[in-house]
């Protein structure tokens, strides 16, 4: 987290990886609840997507990674059976 002090502003810039982004109207209740506890706060969030995108669905990367090394794991299985 990066924070940056002005006056009485205090500015966050959180840095967010997900499938899904945040919606303004989040990050907006997050500024009133952070501001209502240590005053005026400014939120910023720099999103970045770690999504596979198909025709279907949204997938995160680490999920898809996981789903093809487990299908190439089975075929390698099964051709060492077939070898043996």
């Amino acid at each position: 987290m990066h924070k940056s002090i002005r006056g009485e502003d205090i500015n966050i810039l959180v840095e967010a990886v997900s499938i899904e982004p945040i919606s303004p109207e989040e990050v907006r209740g997050l500024e009133i609840e952070l501001s209502d506890e240590i005053g005026k706060v400014n939120l910023y969030i720099w999103y970045r997507s770690d999504a596979v995108i198909t025709g279907e669905s949204y997938r995160s990367f680490e999920d898809y990674n996981e789903i093809n090394i487990f299908r190439l794991e089975q075929r390698l299985r099964k051709w060492n059976l077939k070898e043996d």
